[in-house]
């Protein structure tokens, strides 16, 4: 994790040519490519590439939201206009969205709590009609340091280093007598160093709802489980040790593991350029301050893409998938949601309890707090249990698995029967 010394412009220069040859790597195949297309840097700066290497026709898939208002379709037509391609768009409602889920649960075999899963699975499925490879951007931000999380990690880390003691005192005083939510958790992780605050770029509960609910020794063990990952970076720079952790856990625990299953769903195979070996290790020797330049990340992949691909999308903050779950989740989606969880014998009742989520539905619906991801997970893992641990369906599973001798009972399923 060590940086070395370069000079911008030529890293730009370099960067550019490393993404050339990672498009031009995953290019190869028998069959008909595509590209995912946001209308963000990293989608585009693989399309741009893709062009390079093949000038011919290309396909791009683009996802968007009924009533939504922050025009990611706009961007991604945009970003298809620049670039050249035959475009496709589809369009995901809450309807489709709520339709989804147990399918959804079906191709996860786990309960990964990830809104954009839905999405990514409904563009997989349109992709399929025309192609069966797909590019994405995916891997760009944790290699190039792009979530906004970054910024806010290290504003903290400053304040912690010349605040020293006495500003963790005032912090923790403030903390307690803070009203809202997320300013009493920020107000909290700004006192802890970083291994205790930097948790990963995603999370559904936040730490008050796990030691509420499951006790201290929770996050203890969470703690415990991510402590040989921060000793490995000592002494390294604070935003290098948050992306050697999202690499080491976000990446094949989430990002990847989504994207594989849910393309995987509709036969498409996903391959992502940004994570390509030279790439990679290119980037980790990279000083900071070309990944992340004061709040604006992935600082060299703007270098790198500027007069390629449109102002408006090298400018562009982060997205991602930015679905509309905190709206639908306080309308059309708030009775199944509040039926789902609530019903007789629902996992989540026995775990949190009826009273605790009915607190978190009556404080995403009044507006008082955004528990989207809360609310989402307990669902997902409404669908999961249904699908693999009750009923017919793992009746079904252990006779496959009493045909099929030679294959051994998955991870889950033992865990589940306690064998």
């Amino acid at each position: 994790l060590e940086a070395r010394p370069c000079d911008a412009v030529e890293e730009s220069e370099a960067l550019t040519q490393l993404i050339l040859e990672a498009v031009r790597l995953r290019l190869m195949a028998e069959v008909p490519v595509g590209l995912f297309l946001s209308g963000g840097i990293d989608s585009t700066a693989v399309g741009w590439a893709m062009r390079q290497a093949a000038p011919s026709s290309l396909k791009s898939f683009a996802v968007g939201y009924e009533g939504d208002s922050e025009g990611e379709l706009a961007w991604a037509r945009k970003a298809a206009e620049a670039l050249g391609t035959e475009h496709r768009e589809v369009l995901v409602d809450c309807a489709l969205f709520r339709d989804s889920l147990a399918k959804l649960a079906w191709h996860l075999d786990e309960p990964i709590s990830d809104g954009a899963c839905i999405p990514l699975m409904q563009l997989a499925k349109r992709a399929r009609d025309e192609v069966v490879v797909v590019l994405s951007g995916e891997g760009a931000d944790e290699v190039l340091a792009g979530y906004p999380i970054y910024a806010r990690m290290l504003l903290m880390e400053r304040a912690r280093a010349v605040g020293g003691r006495s500003l963790e005192r005032a912090l923790a005083v403030a903390g307690r007598g803070a009203r809202h939510p997320k300013l009493r958790r920020y107000l909290d992780l700004a006192r802890r160093p970083l291994p205790e605050r930097y948790l990963g770029v995603g999370r559904a509960f936040d730490d008050a709802l796990v030691a509420r609910h499951f006790g201290p020794r929770a996050l203890k063990g969470l703690f415990e489980r991510l402590e040989p990952l921060w000793r490995r970076t000592q002494g390294a720079h604070p935003l290098h040790r948050m992306l050697y952790n999202d690499t080491k856990v976000w990446l094949p625990d989430d990002l990847l593991l989504k994207a594989d299953k849910t393309t995987m769903a509709w036969a498409v195979e996903l391959r992502v350029p940004f994570l390509d070996h030279e790439l990679l290790e290119s980037a980790w020797s990279l000083p900071p301050e070309l990944k992340l330049k004061g709040t604006v990340g992935k600082h060299l992949l703007r270098m790198s893409m500027a007069g390629k691909i449109p102002e408006g999308i090298l400018r562009r903050k982060k997205k991602g998938f930015p679905v509309p779950l905190t709206r639908w989740l306080r309308a059309e989606l708030y009775e199944p949601c509040r039926e789902r969880l609530l019903a007789s014998g629902s996992v989540s009742r026995g775990i949190l309890g009826a009273a605790a989520i009915e607190g978190l539905l009556e404080e995403h619906r009044s507006g008082r707090v955004d528990r989207r991801e809360e609310l989402y997970a307990l669902w997902l893992l409404e669908e999961w249990h249904e699908a693999f641990l009750t009923g017919g369906r793992r009746e079904l599973l252990e006779r496959a698995r009493e045909r099929r001798g030679d294959i051994g009972r998955p991870a889950w399923l033992q865990a589940a029967s306690g064998t």
